[in-house]
């Protein structure tokens, strides 16, 4: 038995050297005086890029922004840092973390990032830094922003939306700094649905490399890169909310042309009174959603609905106005083939008008 309990202790005391073997205790490393600059001097350092998303939240088309947490992985070469494991020829990985590796990263040349299409400034929150001997360094960052979303949203709420994270080295440019795209999914290839928190469906995503210019700088190209999620709210909740109650003001309007205001005086009350109620409720409807409508420029498909249902609302309290008049006028004929007439060309304008809104936000 005690042969055996000698045993174990030696595996596990050789456990632990072989550990601390492969990986140096970081913090025994001091980087020398101008490993700050370039790696490269005569080229740009590329740089490989990876975004993995862990949630996605707040999707706020009225302010037009969302709130995403993500993991970011920068990866590059620099071959001047193999000779810094020439004092520790044991060790193969260099390991920092949290307010060490920032330290560390102030007197090591690393690509700065920032994401330039959100609001404020994006929260960092765990941070390491990876020294391997061959001189490939891996800095890794857990991280939450704001960024603006960006699209057409003249189909809302049928439209897809782009939430883009757009990052760029606006310190460094493309002559010192290349990024290339290297990977861009979800944490752990978690379902995309579960990632994104609220009433909104996965579509796709997409990545894009390119330069961006600065204001102050517009000679100098600066790396780019887009990271797209393509998402688009439940069309079933969309209807409901915003197109539903519009299609429902304008049945009950052609419900109310039944009301013969001519032939009987006494039913005059109920359908001009009744269209004006629609007409006030319309109004109201429109001031009730205008707290969840993109706020942009141009009109989208409710706010054209909401329009389009108060021009005919209006034109029906006229055509019944105009109605009563040429009956009470002697002229009950032609009251009554106004009355008729107006019945049919009503809802049929109606019907067209919305589609042919429905067909400028489709197509333009």
């Amino acid at each position: 038995m005690t042969v055996w309990r000698h045993l174990i202790k030696s595996v596990l005391l050789l456990t632990v050297l072989a550990s601390w073997v492969v990986i140096r205790p970081a913090q025994a490393i001091t980087l020398p005086d101008g490993y700050d600059l370039p790696p490269n001097a005569t080229q740009p350092t590329v740089v490989d890029v990876s975004l993995y998303v862990d949630e996605v939240s707040h999707i706020d088309v009225t302010h037009q922004t969302f709130v995403i947490t993500g993991q970011l992985v920068r990866k590059w070469q620099d071959p001047r840092l193999p000779k810094l494991f020439a004092a520790y020829p044991e060790a193969s990985i260099l390991e920092f973390e949290g307010a060490e590796a920032k330290e560390k990263l102030q007197r090591l040349w690393h690509p700065v990032l920032q994401i330039v299409n959100e609001k404020g400034q994006r929260k960092t929150g765990v941070q390491s830094l990876q020294i391997n001997r061959d001189g490939w360094v891996v800095l890794y960052e857990k991280f939450e922003s704001e960024p603006h979303l960006s699209g057409d949203m003249q189909m809302f709420p049928f439209a897809i939306e782009n939430l883009r994270v757009t990052l760029a080295g606006v310190s460094q440019p493309m002559s010192e700094l290349v990024l290339r795209v290297r990977d861009f999914g979800f944490q752990n290839g978690s379902d995309a649905d579960s990632a994104i928190i609220g009433k909104w469906n996965y579509v796709g995503s997409e990545f894009s490399e390119g330069d961006i210019r600065r204001s102050d700088e517009l000679d100098r190209r600066y790396p780019r890169l887009d990271f797209v999620l393509n998402v688009r709210q439940d069309p079933v909740e969309g209807f409901v909310t915003y197109i539903l109650p519009i299609l429902l003001i304008g049945l009950v309007s052609v419900a109310l042309l039944f009301l013969d205001a001519a032939q009987n005086p006494s039913y005059s009350g109920p359908r001009v009174g009744g269209t004006l109620t629609l007409i006030l409720t319309t109004v109201a409807l429109e001031l009730t959603l205008q707290k969840s409508l993109p706020a942009v420029h141009y009109s989208i498909l409710p706010k054209l609905l909401l329009n389009l249902t108060v021009i005919m609302l209006t034109l029906s309290v006229v055509q019944s106005c105009a109605q009563i008049w040429l009956y009470h006028n002697g002229h009950q004929a032609r009251s009554i083939w106004v009355d008729q007439f107006w019945r049919i060309v009503y809802p049929l304008a109606f019907a067209l008008l919305a589609m042919l809104l429905l067909g400028i936000c489709l197509y333009g």
